[in-house]
């Protein structure tokens, strides 16, 4: 999905009208340019919310102002969010 200004991310999980942007990523490790994307969407969209990257890395509740999941704990969170 994109914004009228182009900013895009890799998944868009939508909940009783509210929208849940993800970037994925095969780093192992968490970077700050990682989130500039899922920040910039979650401006442009009154309605995200719980930026999120999906990676191969630690779980993380909070980092560069996204939360960063291991690909493992993606069905937990998804299901039990």
């Amino acid at each position: 999905m994109r914004t009228a200004k182009g900013v895009e991310v890799d998944l868009i999980v939508k909940k009783e009208e509210k929208l849940y942007p993800f970037e994925i990523k095969t780093s192992m490790t968490p970077n700050k340019s990682f989130s500039r994307h899922l920040l910039s969407f979650v401006q442009a969209e009154e309605n995200a919310l719980q930026p999120r990257i999906i990676y191969t890395g630690q779980s993380y509740p909070q980092f560069s102002g996204v939360e960063y999941v291991n690909y493992k704990d993606l069905n937990d969170l998804l299901f039990n969010d």
